[in-house]
């Protein structure tokens, strides 16, 4: 039995607890650690989870195999390295932190300690994404001209009177751009490779901070990366690759289709393969990945150095929206 603690039981953490539950008959939950008494009281009387502290030290000095990082983002840097001192293996949500020092700083850590570390980017783990990388990976796409991605929240605008957590206080959660684009970042760079330099634009109804960005990039192995993320009401994702011999195209949620349409010689001809997906998240999927990485000793192929880069790009691109300037994407310091 593989036995879990986890800091931060808001409604990721109690989510995730679920799946567990669900899933895996070897694995539980039998440790939380939050900052807030109420969700202390939630992990007690809704899921029987008796050994509770507000301290993420005394959690991580507990009988438990892994630790889960489920915190505001501002605080993954302290508990991961809490988690890497003691020896514990961890599963961090995304974004990995708010700052690229930060990023470094925990890389430093989990890499000294030698623990295994996996990182919650769950777009990684969708049929869809997947299968879309696969194509473009197997060489059937050509090479690469564009590789975009589009994902709209379905939450809702500050003006409107909603008011997203990750907008309103952006020193807990790094702001928007940092908090959500990072999922669409990712997938660019999971697919296509490294950015080597970012150009964005932000908007925003929020006083605090961004609630849109539009980003565009150079790709390192060659091609165009972009992204636009927004919190605004409408609910949609989308994904683009354009390659020299043929262009790939998903979207919606749920039962979806990828269409694959080649280049011809003839104008206006239209050759096309259709591919059914599905474009749901699949916790389980990445929380298995994890629990085998543990179990075999080997390393999660979602690291938190491998995580870093989303971060970075993220971070350039609000520098860039600041500036008005393309910025280029620093290297690891660690």
């Amino acid at each position: 039995m593989l036995k879990g603690g986890i800091i931060g039981f808001g409604a990721v953490g109690q989510n995730l607890t679920n799946v567990i539950r669900q899933y895996f008959d070897d694995v539980d939950i039998v440790a939380v650690c939050n900052r807030s008494a109420a969700k202390l009281d939630i992990a007690r009387e809704q899921f029987g989870i008796m050994q509770l502290t507000h301290d993420p030290e005394e959690l991580c000095s507990w009988d438990v195999d892994f630790v889960m990082v489920l915190s505001s983002n501002y605080a993954h840097r302290q508990h991961v390295e809490i988690a890497a001192r003691h020896g514990k293996h961890i599963f961090c949500e995304k974004p990995i932190a708010t700052s690229i020092e930060d990023a470094d700083a925990m890389i430093r850590a989990v890499e000294k300690a030698g623990v295994v570390n996996s990182v919650n980017y769950s777009l990684r783990f969708i049929p869809a994404y997947i299968k879309l990388r696969e194509l473009y990976r197997s060489g059937m796409l050509g090479d690469l001209l564009s590789i975009s991605c589009l994902r709209l929240r379905g939450y809702g605008l500050y003006a409107s009177g909603v008011r997203h957590r990750a907008v309103v206080n952006p020193q807990e959660s790094g702001g928007w751009v940092v908090h959500h684009a990072c999922h669409a970042i990712d997938f660019i760079y999971w697919t296509a490779g490294e950015y080597e330099t970012v150009y964005a634009r932000t908007e925003s109804t929020a006083p605090e901070g961004p609630e849109l960005v539009w980003g565009i990039g150079k790709l390192k192995e060659g091609g165009t990366g972009i992204v636009t993320d927004s919190v605004c009401a409408a609910r949609e994702h989308y994904a683009t690759i354009i390659g020299t011999k043929a262009t790939a195209i998903m979207h919606g949620e749920g039962q979806t289709q990828i269409v694959v349409t080649k280049e011809t010689s003839e104008h206006d001809a239209r050759v096309q393969e259709t591919y059914e997906v599905e474009d749901y998240k699949y916790n389980q999927e990445s929380l298995a990945h994890f629990f085998e990485c543990i179990r075999e000793g080997k390393q999660s192929r979602s690291t938190i150095r491998d995580a870093r880069h989303s971060l970075a790009v993220a971070c350039c691109m609000m520098e860039s929206a600041a500036t008005g300037r393309p910025v280029d994407i620093p290297p690891v310091q660690a």
